[in-house]
């Protein structure tokens, strides 16, 4: 047996912080508090903006991309007084490649639509509906629709019957300016389905058919 060292024996048992060192880590403590309830409160509004922007529907793009001609006959009469046409007529097929893009983070589900050819914002030269349209999560879908377009107008006593325009003059000109218009309305689907929004969208896009080279001229959508 070895004796007790008395000195051992007389310690007491210490830990191994001392109670200063207890009082500092819980003052570091305390200082750093703020600093992570500032740090939650940032990660906090950060998700919260991520969420709202995730969760926030917007309207899918509707738009021609682009126009072409398939058949086109065309007409004007000038056998009226002064030299100037007395009617004219214009009977096409445009091939319209339409895009919708949908910005959203959940599919976007479109009821039918219904795309005009308008002159001179009044004279609906024809029309064909599309749809119904599926486009997934940051998707796009392009659609071909035929579109068979005709008017036939005459001038009586200087002005042509029903239109607020120079159709007649345009024809014999050989270019005429149309304008694409439609309005896609569905429902946006986000969270798996557990939230959804009802958006429209209205397509209107600014066109010239060059009757002599038989081209859609100058598309653009606005």
């Amino acid at each position: 047996m070895f004796p007790e060292d008395p000195k051992a024996a007389g310690q007491h048992h210490r830990s191994d912080l001392e109670p200063g060192d207890h009082k500092k880590s819980s003052s570091n403590t305390c200082r750093k508090l703020p600093v992570y309830f500032l740090t939650l409160f940032v990660v906090l509004c950060i998700g919260l903006l991520v969420f709202g922007i995730v969760v926030r529907p917007k309207a899918p793009s509707f738009q021609m991309a682009e126009v072409s001609v398939k058949s086109l006959n065309y007409s004007s009469d000038s056998t009226g007084g002064g030299g100037g046409p007395s009617s004219a007529s214009l009977n096409a097929t445009l091939v319209a490649r339409i895009t919708v893009s949908n910005p959203n983070f959940g599919r976007f589900e479109g009821d039918n639509a219904t795309v005009r050819v308008v002159y001179s914002g009044a004279l609906v030269l024809g029309e064909k509906k599309v749809g119904p349209v599926r486009v997934w999560s940051r998707g796009s879908k392009r659609l071909e629709v035929a579109i068979s377009v005709g008017a036939s107008v005459r001038v009586v006593n200087g002005s042509e019957v029903g239109v607020n325009g120079n159709f007649t003059r345009d024809v014999r000109l050989g270019l005429v300016r149309l304008i694409g218009q439609g309005r896609l309305s569905g429902m946006v689907y986000l969270m798996g389905s557990g939230v959804k929004r009802r958006k429209t969208e209205e397509m209107n896009c600014e066109m010239k058919l060059n009757l002599t080279s038989r081209l859609v001229q100058d598309l653009v959508c606005g």
